[in-house]
């Protein structure tokens, strides 16, 4: 009687039981549906996870467990097991949304063979994409061509992987990557400025970092400053000033644009004009390295299929663009393309796409302009920097030998995503070395019009390769160099001492910068001083040989100078003697110079007697003026012809009461 008292109390337990823990369930799978339909995979899985705690064998709730798994960074082999088990029972008639539905769609058979793929499984991803392809209805042209495709891009994968690219991956550091993911990173064309992304625990962050002494300052976060929430930065033009962004404006992502303020400052986002934003999906944009070509990607009418690449002409100062053009069939693919990036000499693009000769997913592509306007056909960087998963924002520098890249769940990592700065040795790219700098000036210059000149010399043969000239605001410089061999650079401006730099290619290609600032002097100016005489005499006098070692040094340290010594007397003696003995003092000077060293052709004389003197040589009543005729007996110097240092011929002190003046 006790037992059965037992058994009627735990039945009536589970009943009472049973109607609370459903509406729970219920409201677990709801939230999860929620959270689905954002695409917030990273939320909807705990509460599938709960649900599948009830009901292990549920097809649906595995296939939106798989679907989860598939899209979260680091967990996408998990997808696998529930996807597996999903396929075992599907229906064509699957009700979205039901929390009683316990079968799942076909397209379970799609995403599996997806996992395969991105988790490297090509022989099984191709299996069970022909078995969905088998399912599908040709008139649903898109699902069908798409599944084709990635049939195609399983085979292609293969052969990728037979001939794998080379490369290094080098981690930016701890200054930028640290435990939370760091992604989309967008540099400045001399890799002196960064903007990346951050996923923090509530929302992605913006950061803005400079390179100062080859070392990533910490990080700002300069979401605050553009006054934007939900916005991502997509790319930074080439001079580091304008930062273009996307935002999801109720499930229409449009571009905008925040600017570099001379105080530091990012000015709030704006969104870019019609011609670009338009009711269609615009996912990204990048700027030439002119800044009067804007790239942009959007899936708008009329287009090859889905996202493609278009450009837009800067049509005045104030950044207005002109209407897009799509950029031809050659580069978009009937699927998606985006995160189009430009290298440096503006020839070649770099881009992601879904079609083309594609391994899997986004791929990254690169294509060349040539000088009719036309692309060669795009061509696949090569694996296994692409993969068979999604593969974007791959930011070429040094016109793609290098690029900035984020890598997910790296064993030399910080955190789940790093930003690495790649180097790569694939035949596919131009061996090429940048050479960058920055030019400074000890003195501001106060013609801030003048040019600094820099030449690029190949020593071999002493040609000058290129003359180009410096940001004249920040004073930096890049120039692509292909040829391996011995060079100089050389920096130029008036008045400023010139800098030359020797530096070598070597045939390897083993370095793929080379840096080499300057920072320019003003010339010292030049003092030309009077060398003086005794009386009658020609000699130099003991006192006077400081000034003529002086004079030594100025002339063979400036090899281009030429002097003209000029000398005098005072008015004692016949006219022609003292002419005669003024040219005996000028020549006393070169002998001088010659003797140590100063080709006599850089030198000139000429003796003008008493004809110039500046102190009297009489007191007005007719006496004698010794002191003033001190003055009088002299060499002076003066430059012959055009020199580019600032040179000064002293004057001669002369005491007011002994000045000579014309009456």
């Amino acid at each position: 009687m006790k037992r059965v008292f037992i058994t009627i109390v735990c039945l009536l337990f589970i009943i009472l039981a049973y109607p609370q823990e459903e509406p729970d369930l219920k409201e677990a799978f709801l939230d999860a549906e929620y959270f689905m339909m954002y695409e917030e995979y990273k939320d909807a899985l705990p509460s599938y996870l709960l649900v599948a705690e009830n009901n292990t064998n549920n097809a649906n709730i595995n296939y939106r467990i798989g679907v989860c798994y598939l899209n979260i960074p680091g967990q996408k082999e998990k997808s696998i097991s529930y996807l597996e088990k999903a396929i075992s029972n599907t229906t064509e008639y699957y009700r979205e949304g039901n929390y009683r539905e316990e079968k799942a769609p076909m397209d379970a058979y799609f995403y599996l063979a997806n996992a395969y793929q991105v988790n490297g499984y090509l022989t099984k991803a191709h299996q069970a994409y022909k078995k969905y392809f088998e399912l599908l209805d040709p008139s649903d042209t898109l699902n069908y061509e798409f599944v084709n495709q990635q049939i195609k891009a399983c085979e292609t994968a293969k052969s990728f992987m037979d001939k794998k690219v080379y490369f290094d991956a080098i981690n930016i550091g701890e200054n930028i990557n640290d435990r939370f993911p760091n992604f989309n990173p967008l540099v400045s064309e001399d890799e002196s400025a960064m903007v990346y992304m951050s996923g923090r625990q509530f929302q992605d962050a913006i950061f803005y970092t400079k390179k100062v002494d080859g070392s990533w300052t910490v990080p700002e976060n300069i979401l605050p400053q553009i006054l934007t929430e939900d916005i991502y930065a997509v790319s930074l033009s080439f001079d580091g000033k304008e930062l273009y962004m996307s935002k999801d404006d109720n499930f229409d992502s449009d571009l905008y644009i925040s600017r570099l303020q001379e105080d530091g400052v990012w000015s709030q986002a704006v969104k870019l004009n019609k011609n670009i934003n338009t009711k269609y999906w615009e996912s990204h944009a990048c700027v030439s390295p002119d800044g009067k070509t804007l790239y942009f990607t959007s899936n708008r009418k009329n287009g090859y299929g889905g996202l493609d690449i278009y450009i837009s002409e800067r049509i005045d100062p104030s950044g207005e663009w002109g209407p897009a053009v799509n950029l031809g069939p050659e580069i978009n693919s009937q699927f998606n393309e985006d995160t189009p990036f430009l290298t440096n000499d503006g020839k070649t693009l770099f881009f992601s796409s879904q079609g083309h000769d594609n391994i899997g997913g986004f791929d990254i592509f690169y294509s060349t302009k040539l000088e009719n306007g036309t692309w060669l056909k795009p061509v696949n960087i090569g694996y296994p920097i692409n993969t068979s998963d999604d593969n974007l924002f791959f930011v070429p520098v040094n016109n793609g030998i290098n690029a900035y890249y984020s890598i997910f769940n790296s064993e030399k990592g910080f955190g789940q995503e790093d930003i690495y700065r790649l180097e790569i040795y694939s035949d596919k790219n131009p061996r090429e070395v940048a050479v960058n700098g920055m030019v400074s000036y000890s003195v501001k210059p106060e013609d801030i019009d003048a040019p600094t000149i820099i030449s690029l010399i190949d020593k071999s043969s002493s040609e000058t390769i290129k003359e180009f000239e410096p940001d004249k605001e920040s004073g930096k410089f890049l120039y692509t160099l292909k040829k391996t061999g011995s060079y100089k650079i050389q920096f130029e401006r008036t008045g400023y001492q010139s800098v030359s730099k020797d530096f070598v290619i070597p045939d390897d290609y083993s370095i793929a910068k080379i840096v080499l600032s300057a920072e320019l002097k003003p010339f010292e100016k030049i003092v030309l001083r009077s060398i003086f005489f005794d009386f009658d005499d020609y000699s130099i006098k003991e006192s006077e040989k400081s000034r003529l070692e002086e004079l030594f040094e100025i002339i063979s340290g400036n090899p281009g100078l030429k002097i003209e010594i000029v000398g005098h007397t005072d008015a004692i003696g016949a006219v022609w003697y003292n002419k005669r003995l003024s040219v005996k003092r000028a020549n006393s000077v070169v002998n001088y110079l010659v003797n140590k060293g100063i080709e006599k052709k850089r030198l000139k004389t000429k003796g003008v007697g008493e004809s110039k003197h500046i102190a009297i040589n009489n007191f007005p009543d007719g006496s004698d003026c010794p002191e003033g005729r001190t003055f009088n007996r002299r060499t002076d110097m003066h430059v012959l012809g055009s020199f580019e240092k600032p040179i000064i011929t002293e004057g001669v002190n002369v005491p007011e009461n002994l000045k000579f003046r014309l009456k």
